[in-house]
């Protein structure tokens, strides 16, 4: 079956064998409460037929948009290869299950980020870091933060999942790949929409 999230899945090896310092970095869009939009950049840990899986704290600018509205979009690019891939879906929290299995897996040093940014958090929210308490972005000094890591560094039993550390899913409705993206070539651009039986049907369009 023809499928655009396998083809991202290669791109972003390809991309890794091109030299492109980090490939599965990608520009995460959503929509605030007032219908205006958001991006940021978040590093992707899985990419495929599965969708697009990232990690967040919680309740950020992130979460609380998609509790709002899941509809949400994706952009990587890789000037490398001249390629970059526009992805349009939604977003959700994943199970605390997934979370707590998927936490274990990170480097020391961004869970030890993740127990930081849980104690901003429940400082912020009075002892609390959940969605109705923490309702707007917090102000966390990078000295602060630091001061956190260290602490929770010097810990010696193995670190478990901060409760506000959380998983986000993005399950793709279209995909657009671009190749040939640069000043000398002409863009070639393939869209593929899926339908409600999950399979996709591709357009070549106009870039």
């Amino acid at each position: 079956m023809l499928d655009p999230m396998t083809t991202l899945a290669r791109w972003i090896t390809e991309a890794e064998e091109a030299g492109s310092p980090s490939p599965r970095t990608l520009t995460f869009s959503t929509v605030d409460a007032s219908g205006a939009p958001q991006a940021r950049t978040v590093l992707s840990t899985r990419v495929g037929a599965e969708g697009v899986r990232f990690h967040s704290s919680s309740p950020t600018a992130k979460t609380r948009d998609l509790r709002h509205d899941p509809r949400s979009a994706c952009v990587f690019f890789w000037p490398e290869t001249g390629r970059q891939a526009v992805l349009h879906g939604t977003a959700r929290e994943a199970a605390v299950e997934e979370s707590v299995a998927a936490y274990g897996t990170r480097p020391r040093q961004l869970r030890l980020v993740a127990w930081a940014y849980d104690d901003v958090l429940r400082e912020a929210g009075g002892g609390q870091a959940d969605q109705e308490v923490v309702s707007a972005d917090v102000a966390a000094p990078a000295d602060l933060v630091a001061a956190r890591v260290a602490v929770h560094a010097q810990r010696q039993e193995p670190l478990p999942m901060p409760p506000s550390w959380t998983t986000v899913d993005f399950s793709a409705t279209r995909v657009d790949l671009w190749e040939g993206v640069g000043p000398e070539l002409a863009a070639r651009k393939t869209r593929f929409d899926r339908a409600a039986d999950g399979t996709w049907t591709a357009t070549e369009i106009l870039p």
